[in-house]
């Protein structure tokens, strides 16, 4: 009759157990939450040869393009299929050790703290220029379609903190699950239900203990722009 569907909602979910965890049971205890060190990493997405030429004319500079997104979840990554930028945001291009990276203007002080080597701002960028612009896959690994490794403009992005470029991994969390749907990306997890990674050189091993080998990866690889730890 038409009177059900099948659907994905997002959830908490319990790797212990293998199985979704309601809002109610984490919240109704004050005490199940705890303060921890995760490993947050700025990564470096490069533009793809058609949206380098066109960018790089706008900016007139012949040098590589690239745009950081930060997250507190390295191990999610590898299932990245877009990035997202601020509507109605004033972004730059910076030029540091011959290259270019792309951020909000908003975030560049907070993004270069502690950094030693000196950048000079090649131009500010309003968001609307960055939207459309395609990008490498960071890890081959997994299937794309057209719609995947573009950027998009969306309301959850927030210059706040990170980069104000969002990394969006549809398999996980559910904005990211609810723009994967608006944008018809790729949903493409890269772990199983017991939390372990199901891809490549990281299969079989949980998700924090992936997240440093994904970060010496990204660094082998020339991806990483920025480490840090963050509670």
């Amino acid at each position: 009759k038409g009177l059900i569907y099948k659907g994905r909602r997002t959830s908490l979910f319990s790797t212990d157990f293998s199985t979704p965890v309601s809002d109610f049971e984490v919240s109704m205890d004050s005490d199940n939450y705890q303060d921890t060190e995760d490993i947050a990493v700025t990564a470096k997405f490069r533009l793809n040869p058609e949206s380098q030429l066109k960018l790089g004319r706008f900016l007139n500079t012949n040098k590589q393009i690239y745009l950081l997104a930060w997250t507190t979840t390295p191990w999610t990554l590898p299932s990245n299929f877009a990035l997202a930028v601020k509507p109605d945001t004033e972004y730059v291009a910076i030029e540091q050790e011959n290259n270019v990276y792309i951020l909000a203007k908003a975030r560049l002080e907070p993004i270069q703290e502690g950094e030693t080597t000196q950048y000079s701002v090649l131009k500010e960028l309003d968001s609307k220029e960055l939207v459309g612009l395609g990008y490498e896959q960071l890890f081959k690994y997994l299937e794309t379609n057209e719609n995947d490794l573009k950027v998009y403009a969306s309301d959850y992005v927030t210059t706040e903190d990170g980069t104000g470029i969002l990394h969006v991994a549809p398999a996980f969390g559910e904005a990211d699950s609810k723009m994967g749907e608006e944008w018809n990306l790729s949903f493409n997890p890269d772990i199983d239900d017991l939390g372990n990674m199901t891809i490549e050189q990281w299969e079989g091993i949980y998700i924090r203990e992936a997240n440093p080998l994904i970060v010496e990866e990204l660094k082998k690889q020339d991806k990483l722009f920025k480490k840090e730890i963050y509670v």
